[in-house]
């Protein structure tokens, strides 16, 4: 047994670091043996032990302000880290409150030894990864101050030991894990996408054998308490043991993952040996580089020359953890050199280019007011050795909100009122929120990693889906993904929005209800062509009739780039400042309400390539004047050109087969339409209310016509074609009568005696015909089949069986209209389905 205990306990040992398994072995050999017979420490004991390192803990407190102001001195601190010193600063002086608290309160007071220890155990827990967390943020740096704060924490740590039992002081050992990691994390490029996601998997592990470790410590201590005063047996010791051993694997993973990392880091210094100078590009004869600024944000962009350009591609793996970029203050006596996070990094290594944007968020007003000056450099550096551009000169340039980058981790607003806009809940982001600060005129959401999703429901309530009322204009993040549905739903007093090239998705209702939004920014047309909308185009924020601006210019003129094949869904539906539309070579398909209700639209030149055109493509383009459909096009879908009342002449090419429902349907400015012969199927509707189309010719090679197609056609008097009737006023599929010739000034019809079937609106919206005879073959009639016929007094209806029909059959006629049927039919027509409507209208009639 005890070989197998020794087994257990070498296999679950936590290691401080990442120490190999084998080189601890040895070391704990005797920790079964050690570990029995422990006593946990009584409630006095446990409340001098506490007190000893309050009293240890307020040095460590002391000695990391030392160290922070040494670093704020230190040109190589980077202002982030000293930010998160001063932080867990502030964490340590409530921790110091918190300890006092509890003993003086909860440890003083109670009676129960079970209750008090696991208490404590917790207070143990959490102070030891505070303490482990001040280590990683200060191990990088190696001075006076640090040696001291080191001193003091390794004091600390031996009075800690002391709260819960020497023995049991490997609960504290979760705490190295979580340090190790942060510092691995930290570590871990942008290029390292596998490290990145292998420690993700880590943190996750983590979180659940944390949970299940704490849970076997304290039954440990409760049965020791409860069956063995206070002391731990061998049976106890063992159980301990074996949950110690859950994160053998997590060390050996993180063992791996270190190896990993320390060959990038000898990777880097290869190649920042190979690096031979770094040459500012100027943009400007001045040679000085534009800081522009608004509100409370700012940033310069700067690109520079690397020399030799083969290592610009690893370089740009490696980039967040060897470049930065630094301000000086000049015309000044003192020199202090300000960090400018870099929020965003591109390399071109075909001609040898890096680009950066670095943010001004840490430079002093008096730069932006005018009475300071400033110059800038970027250094690249493996904390030994270092290369270092020239220093350039910035000035600071006032521009609009949207033209500057907000970082990954950031999201900027300004509001209404001046106030904080708050999210629907903290839980609608893929990470976690740390702070929302309102100051000179700026929002900033910032969060504790890169924001890639925003989720349903993020600015609006989930259950009304009313959103936000102070949101006035908001810039997402580079690098966000996805944009979930409902997320700005009804934010009614939103006004622009700034979508960064990153965005992949936006999904349904997204924007819906945002009526005052009259403005989107974009940087990249191309990545803007590629965002994929789902099921609804509210989804766009363009939707609501939005201008788009591309890198700041109102977008009237539109050359979709040549790298797109596809124009998706919605892709600028409600677009209102597009006047021109030009579609390259490239693209082959223009998906379902592509330019939808953009109603500034004037005209459009489609490439020859371009085989497919969806429905509601073109929808309610009301200033559309002329459109010429190239050869290849087979298929104009559903309302492709529906409500486009400006537009006078259409070009259709041989190569089109269908015309989808509603395809030209109130185009009223249309005054003809020629159908090709490759035709073969026309839609419902597909001409409805072109009040402008006199005469039309239906191909003889169509074989299949919908209702109504030329319903509502005011001026339309005559079809042409194999499927118009013998005086050209009806068309006639089959022994269907589906249009009736709206325009026709024939005040009396008499529908032919082989037709079954009135088809729905075949008469609608015909101001001329008077009278109309139904004959005795006609068995149905559709909805709205002589709808809002204004002159119509008299229908002679023979069938002596009613005709199934629709209660719409006969809406909107003359005043009083008389519908006569057989003397002998009359109750049957007055109790039918669709004819009990016209009861007060039924005569009969010696037929």
């Amino acid at each position: 047994m005890k070989k197998l205990l020794l087994l257990a306990a070498a296999i679950g040992v936590l290691l401080s670091g990442c120490t190999k398994l084998e080189e601890s072995i040895d070391a704990l050999g005797n920790r079964i043996d050690t570990l029995e017979q422990t006593t946990i420490p009584s409630i006095e004991e446990q409340i001098e032990a506490v007190n000893v390192s309050i009293a240890a803990l307020e040095e460590v407190d002391e000695e990391l302000e030392k160290s922070i102001k040494a670093l704020e001195n230190n040109d190589k601190a980077i202002a982030e880290e000293i930010t998160a010193l001063k932080a867990k600063d502030a964490e340590l002086d409530a921790k110091i409150a918190e300890l006092k608290e509890y003993v003086n309160g909860q440890l003083n007071s109670t009676k129960d030894w079970i209750s008090a220890t696991f208490a404590t155990l917790e207070q143990y827990g959490k102070l030891t990864e505070d303490v482990a967390a001040v280590q990683a943020l200060v191990e990088n740096y190696k001075n006076e101050a640090t040696q001291a704060l080191n001193t003091a924490i390794a004091n600390l740590e031996t009075s800690l030991k002391a709260w819960v039992g020497e023995k049991l002081a490997d609960y504290a050992k979760i705490a190295d894990v979580n340090a190790e990691i942060a510092k691995l994390e930290k570590a871990i490029t942008n290029g390292d996408s596998a490290l990145q996601e292998e420690l993700n998997k880590l943190k996750s592990q983590l979180t659940a054998t944390k949970q299940e470790i704490t849970e076997a410590y304290q039954k440990a201590i409760k049965e020791a308490i409860e069956t063995n005063n206070g002391v731990i047996n061998a049976k106890i010791a063992e159980e301990i043991s074996k949950v110690n051993g859950l994160i053998e694997e997590l060390n050996s993973k993180l063992a791996q993952l270190q190896t990993q990392v320390d060959k990038n880091t000898e990777d880097i210094a290869k190649l920042l040996a190979r690096i031979q100078s770094v040459s500012y590009i100027p943009k400007y004869s001045d040679g000085k580089a534009t800081l522009k600024y608004i509100s409370g944000a700012s940033q310069v962009v700067l690109d520079f020359k690397v020399s030799p350009k083969e290592s610009i591609a690893e370089l740009a793996k490696v980039w967040e953890s060897t470049v930065k970029v630094d301000a000086v203050y000049t015309e000044t006596r003192a020199v202090s050199f300000i960090n400018m996070p870099i929020v965003k990094f591109d390399a071109d290594p075909e001609n040898g280019v890096i680009s950066v944007i670095a943010s001004g968020e840490n430079l002093a007003d008096e730069l932006f007011a005018g009475v300071q000056s400033a110059s800038v450099s970027l250094t690249i550096s493996d904390n030994n050795n270092s290369i270092t551009s020239e220093h350039i000169p910035i000035v600071a340039k006032e521009v609009e909100l949207s033209q500057l980058l907000v970082p990954a981790n950031q999201i900027w607003y300004t509001s209404t009122d001046g106030k904080i806009v708050e999210p629907a809940r903290t839980d609608v982001f893929d990470a976690k929120i740390t702070s929302n600060k309102y100051k000179k005129g700026l929002g900033i959401i910032r969060f504790d990693a890169p924001v890639t999703t925003i989720y349903v429901c993020a600015f609006c309530n989930p259950e009304t889906k009313v959103g936000t009322h102070n949101l006035e204009t908001i810039i997402l993040p580079n690098g966000l993904l996805e944009i979930g549905e409902y997320a700005f739903n009804d934010c009614s007093s939103l006004k622009s929005i700034t979508i960064p090239s990153s965005i992949t998705c936006i999904r349904s209702y997204a924007f819906g209800e945002c009526s005052n939004l009259t403005r989107v920014d974009i940087c990249d047309m191309s990545a803007w062509c590629k965002i994929s909308y789902t099921s609804y185009a509210s989804g766009n924020p363009l939707y609501n009739g939005a201008k788009l601006y591309l890198d700041g210019n109102e977008v009237t003129d539109l050359i979709i780039p040549s790298d797109i094949t596809e124009l998706k869904f919605a892709a600028f539906s409600g677009c209102s400042s597009l006047i021109s539309v030009t579609i390259p070579e490239s693209v082959t398909r223009i998906s379902k309400a592509a330019f939808y209700d953009c109603r500034s639209l004037k005209s459009i030149t489609i490439g020859n390539s371009v085989t497919w055109i969806g429905g509601w493509t073109f929808n309610n383009c009301t200033s559309l004047t002329s459109v010429t459909i190239p050869d290849g096009v087979t298929s104009i879908g559903d309302y492709a050109f529906n409500g486009c009342s400006s537009l006078t002449s259409v070009t259709i090419p041989d190569s089109v087969t269908s015309m989808g429902e509603r395809a030209f349907s109130d185009c009223s400015s249309l005054t003809s339409i020629t159908i090709p012969d490759s035709v073969t199927s026309i839609g419902d509707f597909a001409f409805w209310h072109c009040s402008g189309l006199t005469s039309i010719t239906i191909p003889d090679n169509v074989s299949v016509i919908g209702s109504a197609i030329f319903g509502a056609c005011q001026k339309l008097k005559y079809f042409y074609g194999k499927f118009a009737s013998n005086d050209n006023r009806c068309l006639i599929v089959g022994n269907t009568l589906n249009t009736y010739a709206t325009g026709s000034t024939l005040s009396s019809y008499t529908i032919p005696e082989h037709i079954t079937v009135v088809g729905r609106n075949a008469f609608q919206v015909n101001d001329y015909i008077k009278s109309v005879t139904i004959p005795e073959s006609v068995t149905s009639i559709g909805e709205q089949a002589f709808y809002h016929c204004s002159s119509l007094k008299y229908v002679y209806c023979k069938p002596t069986t009613p005709p199934t029909g629709a209660s719409s059959m006969f809406s909107n006629n003359n005043s009083g209209r008389i519908i006569y049927v057989p003397q002998k039919s009359v109750n049957a027509y007055k109790s039918a389905d669709g004819w009990s409507n016209y009861t007060n209208y039924i005569l009969g009639y010696d037929f």
